[in-house]
């Protein structure tokens, strides 16, 4: 199941093309690592001191001593989870390449066995909201 919580006033000062390549590698690997029966759910926080984009699932989550080698190029948490499920480990490397271009910065949060949340926090001059 995939929830959302989205103002559907806001809208983000972004390379369109960019933005839709953060969005599928974090969904992308929510939907990989969740099982059946999770949950995804996608929030944006525009009362955070930075706007803040949220993608959470409730998955098998990443060992704590391998959050820093996910964000690293071909780094991957271990080729024993969900083998059949595995990439390049390129995913969340280019998501962090990206957001940094955009002068944010992600925050990833991970429970082994309950799940993990990707934040994108972006400076408050490139999310507006309308009316």
């Amino acid at each position: 199941m995939v929830s959302q919580a989205v103002d559907k006033n806001a809208y983000m000062i972004v390379d369109r093309r960019a933005f839709k390549q953060i969005m599928l590698n974090l969904l992308s690997n929510a939907i990989k690592f969740t099982p059946d029966g999770g949950k995804i759910t996608v929030r944006l926080d525009l009362d955070a001191p930075m706007p803040t984009l949220t993608v959470s699932d409730t998955g098998i989550g990443i060992p704590e001593d391998k959050l820093s080698k996910v964000l690293e190029p071909f780094g991957q948490a271990s080729q024993e989870l969900y083998i059949a499920e595995t990439g390049t480990g390129l995913g969340l490397a280019i998501v962090k390449a990206m957001v940094e271009a955009h002068d944010g910065e992600l925050r990833l949060e991970s429970v082994e066995g309950r799940g993990t949340s990707v934040s994108i926090m972006l400076p408050s001059r490139r999310v507006r909201k309308q009316g």
